[in-house]
């Protein structure tokens, strides 16, 4: 409905500039030049605004698969052999300017690159100016790590956050307790998806959070799955539709594990946040996880998840949920600068016809 809106009112504004209020100054070319502005500016404005909601990442797991000491082009330059070059116009005046060639100040430089099973290749920092010096970073750098990295998407679940199939009902009182996604990715390649929230108190958490690094690793080469954890201190498993609220379901790639907490090790409960097309590993993994009950067995909670996905997880293709695009509202501040700029087409092509006829304009019929 708004963009029929938004497309008839520049047709109603040139149809009253050229037959009610400047009939002798406003002629064809200006009147189709304003249409076409206005539509390219109501199109554009609604692209750009749809896709600034719409525009997401997501991470991606993968491993590396090697790394090597490339010599690039030299990236630090300089003017050098600056000479002055003079000329004169027909009238015996002479300018002057000042013409350099460009200097490198090394024959060339080092990238010290790394390899994803992804196909993504990163550059370690270099220690010196021309990167001769193997960084110690790179040093550290071996076959098989788990690598994370983000990739940018179209999430029509932003489109309409209003009509997906969440629970807008949800309870409240978890805000302290939802943290922000986890898509940070530091030190080039790693990410922490398992999420301890209100100080539960887990014994070797970075030995869960390596671990399950190293399962993303594995799951996202196969099924493209990307597994976070997050323990929480609540026995009230509702918190499930919280975070599903909060994170508007996650993304299309996501298998969101939340475990309830109140005494620990033992599980109070589990819930499976996820997009995924079979329903039935939130069944089977919370299942799995309850019956293991206890939060130290975590050999055996990381099992669970691993044999689950493998078998049960699909992920859901965006193009699923395009139809959610129709849904879109912009808001009204877009709207009004679209019909701002609408306004400022006609009025400028009013003017430029204006101009081009040389005088005055015809208001009502009758000459000012």
């Amino acid at each position: 409905m708004y963009l029929a809106l938004l497309l008839l009112l520049p047709l109603i504004l040139c149809f009253l500039a050229k037959y009610v209020f400047w009939k002798d100054s406003f002629g064809w070319a200006p009147f189709l030049i304003a249409i076409g502005a206005c539509a390219l500016t109501v199109l554009g404005g609604l692209a750009i605004e749809f896709y600034g909601v719409t525009s997401d990442t997501e991470v991606w797991s993968g491993t590396v698969t090697g790394r090597q000491r490339n010599e690039v082009s030299c990236s630090h330059s300089y003017p050098c052999n600056c000479h002055e070059v003079c000329t004169e116009d027909s009238n015996g005046h002479e300018s002057c300017t000042e013409h350099c060639d460009t200097c490198y100040e090394h024959p060339f430089d080092v990238d010290w690159d790394v390899y994803f099973s992804t196909g993504k290749v990163i550059s370690i920092a270099r220690e010196d100016r021309q990167g001769l010096i193997e960084p110690k970073r790179w040093d550290a750098v071996y076959t098989g790590e788990p690598t994370a990295e983000t990739h940018s998407f179209t999430n029509y679940l932003l489109a309409a956050p209003g009509n997906v199939m969440l629970r807008h009902d949800a309870p409240k009182g978890f805000e302290a307790l939802i943290p922000a996604y986890p898509d940070n990715i530091y030190d080039y390649y790693r990410v922490n998806r398992f999420l301890v929230m209100g100080g539960v108190p887990v014994t070797g958490r970075y030995d869960w959070e390596w671990i399950l690094n190293r399962l993303n690793a594995e799951l996202g080469t196969v099924k493209q799955v990307n597994v976070i954890i997050v323990i929480v201190p609540t026995a009230d498993p509702r918190y499930e539709y919280a975070i599903q609220k909060a994170w508007v379901g996650g993304k299309k790639n996501d298998l969101v594990v939340c475990i309830g907490v109140t005494r620990y090790p033992k599980i109070d409960w589990c819930r499976i946040v996820s997009w995924t097309t079979d329903e039935s590993i939130k069944v089977l993994l919370r299942d799995d996880i309850q019956g293991i009950g206890n939060l130290d067995h975590r050999d055996d909670i990381m099992g669970a998840v691993r044999r689950e996905a493998i078998a049960h997880f699909h992920r859901r293709h965006m193009k699923d949920l395009k139809y959610l695009a129709a849904a879109h509202q912009p808001s009204g501040t877009v709207l009004l600068v679209i019909l701002m700029l609408e306004v400022a087409n006609v009025a400028a092509s009013v003017y430029v016809s204006y101009r081009m006829q040389g005088g005055g304009y015809h208001r009502y019929g009758g000459y000012y």
